[in-house]
């Protein structure tokens, strides 16, 4: 299926590539769990949430880009 159960993403919204991982100055990183993902053999997608973990540990705000969502959907915020 091609399906990652988890990527670790830049702010950028791009995955994030051992350069990003290496970066020092580096503060913002996101983990996207894949809800289509199955842990099982089953090859199909499976049907659970998608969930967006964005981490800032740097002083001031950071712009995240969101990835790509299938239309007719979108991310909702959770505080």
């Amino acid at each position: 299926l091609g399906v990652k159960d988890v990527t670790w993403l830049a702010p950028g919204g791009e995955e994030m590539t051992e350069e990003h991982w290496h970066d020092e100055h580096a503060r913002c990183l996101g983990v996207l769990l894949d809800g289509r993902a199955q842990p099982t053999g089953i090859l199909r997608s499976g049907e659970d949430a998608t969930l967006l973990l964005i981490l800032n540990a740097y002083h001031d705000a950071v712009s995240f880009r969101l990835p790509e969502v299938a239309e007719g959907s979108g991310w909702t915020c959770l505080l």
